[in-house]
This record gives structure tokens, sequence and C-alpha cells, in this order.
């Protein structure tokens, strides 16, 4: 695999991650659009602060933490909202925006890189199944699906185990791209994508 390609990628994918966090944020400072805006504050911090202490104190079985559990509880809970307007941004950009601009997005554009279908035209579909993988659609559409629906016990069993499958999805791809000569990652290969340069 062509380093600079690799390294173009990576780049392009933080400047994405960027652009899509400050229009997440912009969304979710609006009470209208994210109503329980001052209550995730409040947890989020309450929970920082007692994250903070434990870690001060020693304690480094903060997964077992039945306190700190139910105030992660709490954060995902108020930042359900927030979790929502993600989702949608997110699906918007990656998904809609790279579709109509032929696998293109504004980092892509500014490392002169694409996605292009590896048989015939780039279909929706490729688009779609690529992001839900890298992206981590899926898995988000799926943790807010969780938090509007189930208990809180349900919810962090159920949390848990998504973000470790996540990790691990994004985790494979990144090595495959790093290592295969082609280039293509998981998410490449179960979409029929390739990237390369924009000539």
């Amino acid at each position: 695999m062509n380093k600079k390609l690799t390294f173009r990628r990576f780049m392009a994918l933080i400047i994405d991650l960027i652009i899509v966090s400050f229009i997440v944020g912009a969304f979710s400072s609006l009470k209208v659009l994210n109503p329980t805006l001052d209550k995730y504050n409040e947890s989020y911090d309450n929970y920082y602060d007692y994250v903070k202490e434990v870690a001060i104190n020693g304690n480094t079985d903060i997964l077992n933490d039945d306190k700190a559990l139910d105030m992660a509880y709490d954060v995902s809970y108020y930042g359900r909202y927030s979790s929502l307007i993600s989702l949608v941004v997110m699906f918007l950009y990656f998904v809609l925006f790279q579709y109509y601009t032929g696998g293109k997005t504004v980092g892509k554009l500014l490392f002169r890189i694409q996605v292009s279908s590896t048989n015939g035209e780039l279909k929706l579909k490729q688009i779609l199944i690529r992001s839900a993988i890298i992206n981590s659609l899926f898995i988000k559409l799926l943790i807010v699906i969780c938090i509007f629906s189930m208990s809180k016990n349900m919810f962090n069993s159920y949390n848990m185990i998504l973000d470790l499958v996540d990790i691990g999805l994004v985790l494979v791809s990144a090595i495959m791209i790093i290592y295969r000569d082609d280039g293509v990652g998981l998410h490449d290969k179960l979409a029929g994508t390739i990237v390369t340069r924009i000539k």
C-alpha cells in the first residue's frame, strides 16, 4: 500500500471528524433540539469529577464501580438528543454528502482522494455499508435505540458490548488499510469500494 495514500486517508478522516464535531456541537447547543442539555452538562461534570477523584485515590476498577456506572448512564441518558443529532449529522455528511459528491468529503477533497467502486459506478448502498462500519453509524444507531428504549442495567450491559464491537471493527479496518497491498479495509471489502487519488 502506498504510504502517502494511507497518510492522506487518515488525515482526511481527521479533518472530516473535526467538521462533523463542529456541526454536531453547534446543533447540540440549541435547547430546542437538545432539551436535556443542562442536565447533560451537570451529569457529565459530576461523572468527570467522580472518576478523577476515584483515580486520585488509586482505584482503577472503575468498570465495576456501581456509582460510576450509574453516573455514566445519566450522561448517556441526558445526552440522548446529542447522540441522535450526531447520528443524523454523520449520516448526512458521510453517506449522503459523500455519495452526491462522487465519493468525496471535505477532508478527501483537501487531500485529493475519493471513494470509488471496485465494480462500476459508486452506489449509495456502498457508501452506506462502508460508513456504517468505519464511521460507526451502525453501532451509533444501536446505542441511540438502546438509550431511548432500555432500562439502566440493560443499557449499561449492551453499551459496553457495542463499544467493544465498534472498537474491534474500526481497528480491523485500520490494520487492513495499513498492511494490505491494496489498502482495502474491512469496510471497503464489505462495500466493494477502494480509495484512490483524484486525478
